[in-house]
Protein backbone atom coordinates (compact mmCIF):
# COMPACT_ATOMS: atom_id res chain seq x y z
CA UNK A 1 0.00 0.00 0.00
CA UNK A 2 3.12 2.76 1.11
CA UNK A 3 4.47 1.62 -2.37
CA UNK A 4 1.02 2.35 -3.96
CA UNK A 5 0.59 5.91 -2.68
CA UNK A 6 4.37 6.53 -3.32
CA UNK A 7 5.38 6.65 0.49
CA UNK A 8 7.76 3.67 0.41
CA UNK A 9 11.23 4.76 1.58
CA UNK A 10 10.08 7.71 3.27
CA UNK A 11 9.87 7.97 7.08
CA UNK A 12 6.18 8.52 8.47
CA UNK A 13 7.29 10.44 11.13
CA UNK A 14 9.61 13.45 9.71
CA UNK A 15 8.97 12.66 6.00
CA UNK A 16 13.03 12.21 5.23
CA UNK A 17 14.67 9.02 3.20
CA UNK A 18 14.78 5.96 4.92
CA UNK A 19 18.17 5.06 4.35
CA UNK A 20 18.72 1.97 2.31
CA UNK A 21 20.75 -0.04 4.01
CA UNK A 22 18.00 0.34 6.26
CA UNK A 23 15.49 -0.45 3.98
CA UNK A 24 17.87 -3.64 2.82
CA UNK A 25 17.11 -4.95 6.33
CA UNK A 26 13.79 -4.47 7.47
CA UNK A 27 11.47 -3.51 4.11
CA UNK A 28 8.88 -3.21 6.02
CA UNK A 29 10.43 0.21 7.81
CA UNK A 30 8.29 3.24 8.28
CA UNK A 31 10.67 5.19 10.20
CA UNK A 32 14.06 7.00 9.71
CA UNK A 33 16.60 5.55 12.25
CA UNK A 34 16.39 8.54 13.91
CA UNK A 35 12.94 9.09 14.49
CA UNK A 36 12.77 5.41 15.70
CA UNK A 37 15.32 5.67 18.19
CA UNK A 38 13.01 8.17 19.48
CA UNK A 39 9.79 6.75 19.37
CA UNK A 40 11.76 3.54 21.33
CA UNK A 41 13.40 6.03 23.81
CA UNK A 42 9.83 7.52 24.66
Amino acid sequence: MRMDEGEFGWCGECGEAIAEKRLDIDPTATHCASCAGAISRA
